[in-house]
């Protein structure tokens, strides 16, 4: 029988695990093998197993106590595993996997069917299946088996209700993508191409299939890529899949299903050149471009947008208003637009301008008398110049007398991402808890309200506007900026998931470019975004961060002074994870020195020095082992004699007694005590589980290393593979499959390997590592080296042994 899912299970479980496939085939279509079912009279138990593995396109574990304590069932997660299906474990109760199970399952996204209700998580469940009953991975490769179950989702265009003529721009169009794949609208920023573009959309949707809108905001692979610019339904990120694998694998899934009769819309194409862009044009599917730029070198007919005429720039800003024209307002009116050259988004401007004011005749007539003709007709020439469209809206911010509180709320938003933030969520940075002020700026068109998603952001060009005409600085929003910060200072990012720390980390790196200095009164600010950025893995932008953070420190304060000592760590950090040892011990050492100088009592002092003690212990650099066990006494003093507790460096979040334990039980391990490493470590495991935020702590991981190591010496297989694979798990639910974090758990684990002399075991981690480093395109650095001769070694115990 053809089916999607095999189950895996334990009889003691099997009127659950019947309640599961009885929902997943009744509710969501999704056929299942099960056993009890399933297997007919008479036929060879095993074989029958394995055909059905085999024929499925994914399984599902249930897991539980009784299911762990079967001898058969790691035997069927053997097979789908050397099959290459994905197995998703839906965990009934508090058990672990076995340590059979544990190093291919320890990272694999898990269904908790411990939290209410059953149906729930079997609807999660359905959820996860569907996306990967679509398709099987391995490294490099996409093989797509089942498209069944996925297609392309149009998106749902909302037009401009004051749209005016352009028929003829839209027959041109229409006429152009009869003939050709690929065509640009062109034309100035806020002339009317976006909207012309939706019209288009809704005029001709019935003769396309699917209509996908899609804005570009830096590349075209972060746009595929987008989980909200092009959906694929039941399709997504595979786990430990790079940016670039799920680009790859999602434009060739985008390609497959996609025909001639699928368009695609890409807003606001304003660059030049994209590396993607054959890459991306290469499919069945139309594509219309928007754009300032010229494309006509491309080979691709290029649509120019001018100006409406007299009479549709009248009718459009009539249609906008909405209020009756009294008197020789429509004279004004006229005269008005006639200097403007039909620039839409200025005609919207006005005509929202005169409608809040309710005074049009006044409005009007000051808009004259502050010389706007002579000003647009006197500096603009006619041509697809964005200086010219800048002029337009440079006026009339001028000319609206927007108060300092919506001028503030502007400069704010300039700095945002273009594809912008969440409403509430800025408003309580800035401060604002009566929402009327923004409400009146996207009344009047200056801010873009998403209503579906809740986020606003404004037009690239009033960005433009806004940021060079108020000079835009983080130190005139520096409330907004704090606001911001406060909400991700002392870590806590960290309680956050990944997506949305990388919403953070998108509109902190927004911040930055449009920052043209860190302002010395801002730096302690600009840490937390380094150690966010850090955690991200983004360390280009972390390092570039520190080092200019590090630059106004040292022209704001002495060279010995705290802040300086902080930014030589967080440099320190930035190499660390970069691989580079060198620098990180240079840099970490200067942290050391300042603060020795500066605070040699503080808690900053004795958290970097023992930093500095544990980054030698791993590297086994160890030293006078006198000497370190000096330092860490000094630690511990410091420890108990101190109070602070409002340092930066200082994790309020874990417990610094448990962190100098776990430092203590390295130490022992490193000069061969073990039974004190033991001692001392799984003390350090128990502060850390039931410090203030255990719940949300994943420091832990040090110390279970230490046990795993030295029950891997003591040749007690199972308590060393218990520890280590707890680090694996708790690594991966804080970072990304490709952090350097989890990739430092495999270390552990594959040195435990070694330890157990499972030379086999330990290749296999160290070939893990590899593979994510490739896919994070790691080749060549420092990192990598080491890694490929930490498994050059191991193959040869492998030949030897």
């Amino acid at each position: 029988m053809e089916h999607d899912i095999f189950i895996s299970f334990s009889f003691a479980d099997q009127k659950t695990a019947e309640e599961i496939v009885n929902q997943l085939q009744s509710k969501y279509g999704i056929s299942c093998w099960i056993c009890t079912h399933d297997i007919k009279a008479g036929a060879h138990y095993k074989r029958a197993i394995v055909e059905a593995i085999t024929e499925a396109k994914a399984c599902v574990l249930i897991q539980s106590v009784k299911s762990m304590e079967s001898e058969e069932i790691p035997k069927e997660i053997s097979v789908a595993l050397t099959r290459k299906k994905t197995v998703i474990p839906f965990v009934l109760d508090d058990s672990v996997l076995n340590p059979e199970l544990e190093y291919d399952l320890s990272s694999v996204q898990r269904i908790d069917a411990r939290k209410p209700t059953l149906e729930d998580r079997i609807g999660e469940l359905a959820a996860e299946i569907r996306k990967v009953i679509g398709y099987s991975r391995t490294h490099n490769e996409s093989v797509i088996e089942d498209t069944s179950e996925l297609q392309l989702v149009s998106t749902k265009i909302s037009c401009n209700s004051g749209f005016m003529g352009r028929d003829d721009e839209l027959q041109t169009l229409h006429d152009n993508l009869e003939l050709h794949d690929r065509v640009f609208l062109y034309g100035i920023g806020g002339i009317g191409k976006s909207e012309i573009a939706k019209q288009y959309a809704k005029r001709y949707s019935g003769e396309y299939d699917e209509i996908i809108f899609a804005t570009y905001t830096s590349t075209l692979k972060e746009m595929v890529t987008s989980d909200t610019d092009i959906v694929i339904s039941n399709f997504g990120k595979a786990a430990g899949e790079t940016e670039d694998e799920y680009f790859t694998r999602k434009l060739s899934q985008m390609k497959a299903l996609a025909t001639e009769k699928t368009l695609i819309i890409v807003d606001n194409f304003d660059t030049d050149y994209d590396d993607s862009l054959e890459e991306f044009a290469d499919g069945k599917y139309r594509i219309l471009f928007t754009t300032r730029n010229d494309h006509s070198d491309t080979g691709y007919p290029v649509i120019p947008i001018n100006e409406l005429d007299s009479e549709e720039q009248y009718e459009l800003f009539i249609k906008i208003y909405n209020r009756p024209i009294r008197g020789d307002d429509e004279e004004k009116i006229r005269e008005i637009l006639r200097h403007i050259n039909g620039h839409t988004l200025t005609i919207e401007l006005i005509a929202k301008m005169t409608q809040a004011k309710r005074q049009p005749a006044k409005i009007l007539e000051a808009m004259l008398n502050s010389g706007i003709s002579s000003v647009l007709t006197g500096t603009v020439k006619r041509g697809f110049k964005n200086d010219e469209a800048y002029m337009y809206i440079h006026r009339l911010f001028s000319m609206s007398k927007l108060s300092d509180e919506e001028q503030k709320i502007l400069m704010n938003m300039s700095l945002m991402p273009i594809d912008g933030v969440d409403f509430v969520e800025f408003a309580d940075w800035c401060g604002i808890e009566d929402y009327e002020v923004l409400d009146n700026l996207i009344k009047r068109s200056w801010i873009i309200y998403d209503a579906e998603e809740d986020k606003i952001r404004l037009h690239p060009l009033i960005c433009e506007v806004v940021y060079r005409e108020l000079s835009v600085s983080v130190l005139k929003c520096q409330v907004m900026f704090e606001g911001l910060i406060s909400k991700l200072d002392n870590y806590k990012y960290r309680r956050l998931s990944f997506e949305k720390i990388e919403y953070y980390g998108d509109i902190l790196e927004s911040i930055f470019k449009r920052t043209s200095k860190i302002p010395s009164r801002l730096t302690k600010s600009f840490d937390v975004i380094v150690n966010l950025l850090s955690h991200l893995g983004r360390n280009d932008s972390a390092m570039t961060i520190a080092k200019e953070n590090l630059d106004v420190k040292l022209s704001t304060y002495s060279e010995n002074s705290h802040e300086v000592a902080i930014s030589y760590y967080d440099i320190a950090d930035c190499y660390g994870n970069k691989g580079d040892r060198n620098n990180f011990f240079v840099y970490l050492k200067k942290s050391i020195d300042v603060l020795g100088k500066v605070a040699p009592n503080s808690l900053d002092y004795a958290f970097v020095t023992k930093y500095y003690v544990i980054s030698k212990l791993r590297r086994d650099q160890l030293g006078d082992a006198d000497s370190v066990y000096s330092l860490l006494c000094q630690c511990a003093m410091i420890f108990q004699s101190s109070t602070e507790d409002n340092s930066i460096l200082v994790n309020n979040r874990y417990s610094f007694k448990a962190s100098l334990d776990y430092t203590y039980a390295l130490y022992y391990y490193r000069i061969g005590e073990y039974d004190k490493a033991i001692v001392y470590a799984t003390q350090s495991c128990d502060e850390f589980r039931t410090s203030k935020s255990a719940e949300d702590n994943p420091w832990v991981m040090s110390p279970l290393s230490v046990l795993a190591f030295v029950y891997s010496i003591k040749g007690d297989k199972d308590e060393a593979l218990k520890y280590a694979f707890e680090g694996i798990e708790i690594a991966c639910k804080y970072y990304h499959p490709t952090h350097h974090r989890v990739h430092r758990e495999y270390e552990y684990l594959a040195e435990v390997y070694h330890n157990l002399k499972m030379y086999d075991k330990e290749l296999e981690a160290w070939q893990h590592i590899i593979l994510s480093m490739d896919s994070k395109h790691e080749v060549g650095t420092l990192s990598y080296a080491r890694i490929v001769e930490k498994m050059s070694e191991c193959k040869k115990f492998c030949v030897e042994n």
